[in-house]
Formats: C-alpha cells, sequence, structure tokens
C-alpha cells in the first residue's frame, strides 16, 4: 500500500465560498454533572449539620440526601444550561467560510489512489 504525500493532490482544487452560522452552546452534561456535584455537597452539609436522633445512620442520612439532592441539581444544572442556550441563540452570527474539496490523483492509467505499484 503507497502513502499518501502532497503531490498525490490535484492543482486544481475546488474552493467554495458559503455562509456558515456560527452559534455557541454549552455543554449540557458538563452543566449537570457541577449540578449533581453540589446537589451532594448539599446532602453531606445538612446531613452533618443537624443534630442525629439515632434512628438512621448518619450514612444513610447522606445517601439518601445525596439521592435526592443530586438528582435535583441535575435538574436545575439542565435547566440553567437550557436558560443560557436561550441567551446565546440570541447571538447568532453569520461568518464567511471557504469549503476547499480536494481530490487525489494518480500518475498510472486506471489505477485507483492506494493500490500497490
Amino acid at each position: 500500500m503507497r502513502a499518501w504525500s502532497v503531490n498525490d493532490f490535484s492543482e486544481d482544487a475546488r474552493v467554495s465560498d458559503q455562509q456558515v452560522q456560527l452559534r455557541r452552546s454549552p455543554k449540557y452534561g458538563t452543566f449537570m454533572a457541577l449540578g449533581a456535584g453540589v446537589g451532594v455537597l448539599a446532602a453531606v452539609v445538612l446531613s452533618t449539620s443537624q443534630p442525629s436522633d439515632g434512628t438512621y445512620s448518619i450514612g444513610q442520612v447522606i445517601g439518601f440526601l445525596s439521592l435526592v439532592l443530586g438528582v435535583v441539581g441535575v435538574g436545575l444544572g439542565a435547566a440553567i444550561a437550557l436558560i443560557f442556550d436561550r441567551m446565546f441563540a440570541k447571538r447568532i452570527r453569520t461568518v464567511a467560510a471557504q469549503r476547499t474539496t480536494v481530490t487525489p490523483v494518480d500518475d498510472r492509467e486506471g489505477a485507483e489512489p492506494g493500490d500497490a505499484s
């Protein structure tokens, strides 16, 4: 199999100008993970700051509150990401871009690029 080189590409590459829309978007997974982390942190703070009545161990309280507040945090993180997405949607810019189409060429008649010599 032959390796590609710069000389394998044609000199007359096709270039076309296009108008494209440039838009920023938040990463939803990051916002949701951060919300879950804040929810778990809130659960730890809430469970350790309150006095225990002895019915449930501190680990059980932290686990239950982490589950509930983690899910709430994921929901709030997703909601905040949606709000940011709507705010960024107002700032869509149209910019010029160039699309270049390059086709490989081979000196041998009837040979496909990459065929063994």
